[in-house]
């Protein structure tokens, strides 16, 4: 991303390309989340519910305990 001038004027099949890059790591980010939050629950319970609340997709996920 750092190798292009800018956003605004590149061509469609170039967004296209990063949009399938991006499509491609977001499922790989996911698949290690997932995995972590598997290793932090039985491990480290207190880790796992503070990552669980602040969970990085969800829109409005925060760290106060409200239940």
């Amino acid at each position: 991303m750092e190798h292009r001038p800018g956003f605004s004027d590149l061509p469609d099949t170039d967004i296209a390309h990063l949009n399938a890059d991006t499509n491609r790591v977001y499922v790989h980010l996911v698949r290690e989340w997932l995995e972590y939050m598997k290793y932090l629950k039985p491990n480290y319970p207190y880790l796992f519910s503070l990552a669980v609340r602040t969970n990085p997709f969800k829109q409005e996920a925060s760290a106060i305990v409200t239940q």
